[in-house]
């Protein structure tokens, strides 16, 4: 809203301007000087519209990054809950082997083996 009010300020003022410029008491001429003077006006003119678009533009980017950096943030977020859980079904999956290594001991070797085996188990 901003920016269209600014745009139509400065067009209105553009074109009272040129009224002014166009519209003398003294005879109207075309020399050199009016031709120079004409294309400096519209010189003027496209240097401001090319201005204000690099402006908008550039509110437009930094609309544009910011969500970029939302969503990177988010992502980040996903990625780390994911590596939570992995770490969690690493330890479930080591747990379970420790058991079942502890069982297979127990019956080959007796209690001198298990020991060992239900440490690991319990630290996981």
């Amino acid at each position: 809203m901003k920016n269209n009010l600014i745009s139509i300020i400065t067009i209105v003022i553009s074109v009272i301007a040129i009224g002014f410029s166009l519209l003398r008491i003294v005879p109207f001429e075309i020399t050199s000087d009016t031709y120079i003077g004409t294309t400096a006006t519209f010189i003027g003119i496209s240097v401001t519209m090319l201005i204000g678009y690099q402006i908008v533009n550039t509110f437009e980017i930094k609309k544009e990054v910011t969500e970029q950096r939302k969503l990177a943030n988010d992502l980040k977020q996903m990625n780390e809950d994911l590596n939570k859980i992995i770490e969690k079904q690493k330890n479930e999956m080591q747990e379970g082997f420790d058991i079942f290594s502890t069982l297979v001991n127990y019956q080959e070797n007796g209690w001198n083996q298990v020991y060992k085996h239900l440490v690991h188990c319990i630290e996981h």
